[in-house]
């Protein structure tokens, strides 16, 4: 092998090199320079979480509470004005008031519900809002973080290879030149 053949394997091996360290520089510079999406949770998902967490403290909408008492107690005047003016036995008496009281007893119960519900609606909001969270750090930051740190180790595996591919390259055409040198020089 004479020194042309030498600098040809040189220069490819430097030239290999050469490219890995681009490889390893442009690397660091997506590292530096990786710019990711972000993503907010929806906003109407953060309403609704607004929403229920008002409706949550509440039972019944206040204008049907007040309706059902107010027909209630109409029920409850109408009755006891009935009975004073036709002489009723004292059993009516008790038997409107019987029944005023249920009534005033389902109401309650009717809020009570209705704020379970507005409670158990409020659960799912927020199970919605966590998930929507969780959604978007996976969006944000696992999946961009996993993403880059693959392609940049890709990049520094291609570039250390280049790079030690290049020196290999480099050291073999020098050994390869140093074993003709020395057949030749046995030669004489």
């Amino acid at each position: 092998m004479d020194f042309i053949s030498l600098g040809i394997t040189a220069g490819a091996g430097l030239l290999s090199s050469i490219f890995g360290g681009s490889q390893r520089s442009r690397a660091n510079r997506m590292e530096r320079q990786n710019i990711r999406p972000v993503y907010t949770a929806n906003r109407n998902i953060r309403q609704n979480l607004a929403d229920a967490e008002y409706t949550a403290t509440q039972g019944l909408p206040s204008r049907i509470y007040n309706n059902q008492l107010r027909q209630m107690q109409q029920g409850l005047t109408t009755g006891l004005r009935t009975l004073g003016r036709g002489g009723t036995s004292p059993y009516n008496v008790s038997s409107i008031l019987s029944g005023y009281n249920r009534s005033i007893s389902n109401l309650g119960a009717m809020d009570a519900q209705a704020q379970l519900q507005n409670r158990q609606q409020l659960y799912r909001a927020r199970g919605a809002m966590a998930d929507e969270e969780s959604r978007a750090f996976n969006i944000n930051q696992l999946q961009p973080y996993q993403q880059t740190r693959q392609e940049i180790a890709s990049l520094r595996r291609a570039g250390d290879q280049n790079i030690f591919g290049g020196i290999g390259l480099i050291a073999q055409g020098a050994m390869t030149q140093f074993g003709t040198n020395t057949l030749e020089n046995n030669r004489y």
